[in-house]
């Protein structure tokens, strides 16, 4: 809303005379634009595992937006856009202000894991009761000094498309890689994530990472890994 100092709001008050995009120049810098629509932040959008319902989300106005994503959302998923919000608007400032060129997707990643990281805390810190589901990312353990661990994922969406996505940290917790993509076609969730498996592995290749550990969520993978079996 009107407090995001955004071209566009501050060419209504008459402070500059240029409203387009600082990053992509080729449209008028609204808090929409900036936060969803900008070349530089789709592919984010569309790649999170509820894009089928941001697409539908109306553009009036930013406040309309996020109070329509608010009632079509489940609360998780609502914390989660709220946490790319937050990192898209860091990462673009921290661009054009502080002279950086921070990868975007890895900052969302990593604010996503603070909103986790801060939920275990408080369910911990109130004695609430904690779902027995495995739930690899708020269940995190740290790999051995000078290992990375990755952490794999796969989205199968509405459209029979998925989106894989992988986190690598060190021992330490820090994020030093991620990577997502769009997979066409995806025949079973079991090869959406054996595909996303394979995907990280091959950008674990690419960065010369030679002691790496993966963790998935899928157990019917991660069985068929440990025993050796083919299929």
């Amino acid at each position: 809303h009107s407090w995001l100092a955004v071209k566009a709001e501050l060419k209504r008050r008459h402070v500059v005379d240029d409203d387009s995009c600082q990053l992509c120049k080729s449209s008028e810098e609204t808090i929409n634009h900036v936060l969803f629509d900008c070349p530089q932040v789709m592919l984010i959008w569309e790649t999170c595992s509820f894009s089928h319902v941001c697409k539908d989300a109306p553009s009036s106005s930013f406040i309309a937006k996020v109070q329509w994503l608010y009632d079509k959302l489940d609360l998780g998923d609502f914390e989660a856009l709220l946490g790319m919000i937050w990192a898209i608007w860091t990462a673009r400032n921290l661009e054009i202000y502080g002279g950086e060129r921070p990868k975007f997707d890895i900052l969302v990643a990593g604010f996503i894991q603070l909103i986790k990281d801060y939920k275990l805390y408080t369910r911990q810190v109130y004695r609430n009761k904690v779902s027995n589901q495995v739930i690899s990312f708020e269940q995190w353990t740290p790999p051995p000094i000078g290992w990375i661990k990755i952490n794999t994922d796969a989205t199968i969406l509405q459209n029979g498309c998925a989106t894989l996505g992988w986190v690598a940290r060190d021992s330490n917790g820090t994020i030093i890689g991620m990577g997502v993509k769009r997979l066409r076609v995806a025949r079973t969730p079991a090869l959406a994530e054996a595909e996303a498996m394979r995907f990280a592995l091959l950008c674990a290749q690419e960065q010369s990472w030679r002691h790496v550990i993966c963790e998935s969520d899928a157990l019917s993978l991660i069985s068929r890994l440990q025993s050796g079996s083919k299929g």
